[in-house]
């Protein structure tokens, strides 16, 4: 088995760097580059302009491009508001070269990838993914598998091989010490008499800027999917649904267990319905969700 991975969300510095000169290479992780950009109705982009060229160092240029940079931010105008990404050549040219070279080596190759985006409030992949998850398919990945967003999105079949655009959280446990004084300022929280497992609460249930936290049941709860191949083709896909106790106390959040049967049918109708765009039926049997592929050729 080869397994290929990659990381779309990442802090500036973790990425590997290859050495030049007397600088020497950099371990790290191999990632993929996104390029983001806004989507605003033409008339918001108008205004938009409008700000850049009133701003110091910003001259009228005259010029109506399709799109404006305020403060490194490019909006860009269209009929869907919402967040667009462009990955980086150079990391989707070498990531679907190591597929191919992992496929070349192995019976069955995986490729993951650890990517946010647009957000974890969303439960549709960014823009970009659909045709970047197909591309890894047709380089030689058997299975195309992402983490991250903390929340199921769609299942896609794509030429007899399985797409998760997520899995959600398998485990999900946020709880630590210690905690540095910055997060006690960020929550507001006072450094004689509150704790660090306060801070993490509140962090968990506040989240940041891009993030909404974690207090939505949602993110407690996942499926276990379970692919089988016959002839070198998915053949089925058994989805168990598991929930992770939203309803504990925090300390015993975040460990799997079977989720109870009304529970069960709720998780596999959500992921029913993020599926059914791409074309992908799941049936329920048993409280299992199952994608059968044997009459498709």
């Amino acid at each position: 088995v080869g397994l290929v991975s990659s990381a779309s969300t990442f802090t500036p510095m973790s990425r590997a760097c290859d050495a030049v000169g007397e600088a020497p290479g950099r371990p790290g992780i191999n990632t993929l580059r996104l390029e983001r950009s806004i989507v605003v109705e033409p008339k918001m982009l108008d205004s938009l302009r409008m700000v850049r060229d009133s701003l110091p160092n910003f001259g009228r240029s005259g010029r109506q491009s399709d799109n404006v940079k305020v403060a490194n931010v490019t909006f860009r105008a269209g009929e869907r508001p919402g967040y667009s990404y462009e990955p980086n050549p150079k990391d989707v040219a070498n990531i679907l070269r190591n597929i191919r070279r992992g496929k070349q080596f192995s019976d069955f190759c995986i490729f993951t990838n650890h990517g946010h985006e647009p957000g974890n409030w969303s439960e549709e992949p960014a823009d970009y993914e659909r045709e970047f998850a197909h591309q890894t398919v047709d380089a030689g990945a058997d299975a195309y598998i992402v983490h991250g967003p903390h929340r199921l999105r769609g299942i896609e079949i794509y030429k007899g091989r399985p797409i998760f655009y997520s899995l959600g959280n398998f485990m999900m446990d946020d709880l630590r010490t210690p905690v540095g004084a910055d997060m006690y300022e960020v929550y507001d929280k006072d450094l004689v008499d509150v704790t660090d497992a306060d801070v993490t609460v509140s962090e968990m249930s506040s989240g940041y800027e891009t993030s909404p936290g974690f207090s939505d049941p949602v993110f407690y709860e996942s499926v276990i999917a379970i692919s089988r191949f016959e002839e070198n083709r998915l053949a089925e896909v058994r989805l168990y649904p598991v929930e992770l106790g939203h309803s504990k106390r925090f300390a015993n959040r975040g460990i799997p267990s079977v989720a109870c049967a009304a529970k069960a049918e709720m998780i596999l109708d959500r992921l029913r319905r993020l599926s059914e765009p791409y074309g992908t039926r799941i049936a329920f049997e048993n409280g299992v969700g199952v994608i059968s592929l044997r009459c498709k050729g």
